[in-house]
C-alpha cells in the first residue's frame, strides 16, 4: 500500500512539472527587430528605385532583403555598404549595392560597369 501511494505522488509531482513548464512556455515571445533609420532608407531605397532588378523583384512579389556587409571608412565619409537581393533555392541573389553616408544619410548606387558610386537622387 505504502509503494502504490509514493507512485501516486512521485507521478503527480512528474504531471504538476510538465503542466507547469507548458504554461511558463507561452508567455515568451522573440523580441521584435527594431527598425534603425538605415533600414529605413534601405526600405525606401527600394519602393522607390529605377534599377530594373529591384523593381523586378518588387514586381513578382519576391522578397527583398539587405544585410549589412561592411562599414568602409574614407577620408571624408564613413559608408554603410549595403548588399540587396532575394534568396532563389537556397543561394542569396545580389541586385544592389548600396552605400549610405552615415553622416549625410546620402544614398549612392554602385556602378559596377564604370566602378563608381552614384548619388541617389531621392
Amino acid at each position: 500500500m505504502q509503494k502504490i501511494l509514493v507512485s501516486f505522488v512521485f507521478s503527480a509531482l512528474v504531471i504538476s512539472c510538465r503542466q507547469g513548464k507548458k504554461g511558463d512556455t507561452k508567455n515568451i515571445t522573440a523580441p521584435a527587430k527594431r527598425i534603425t533609420w538605415v533600414d529605413s532608407l534601405v526600405m525606401k531605397y527600394i519602393s522607390q528605385t529605377d534599377d530594373d532588378l529591384v523593381k523586378l523583384a518588387v514586381k513578382d512579389t519576391i522578397p527583398e532583403e539587405w544585410s549589412l556587409d561592411r562599414m568602409e571608412t574614407t577620408d571624408t565619409a564613413n559608408c554603410f555598404v549595403f548588399q540587396i537581393g532575394h534568396s532563389f533555392e537556397h543561394r542569396f541573389v545580389t541586385d544592389k549595392w548600396v552605400y549610405i553616408d552615415s553622416l549625410t544619410r546620402n544614398i549612392f548606387e554602385y556602378d559596377l560597369a564604370n566602378d563608381s558610386l552614384i548619388r541617389w537622387p531621392k
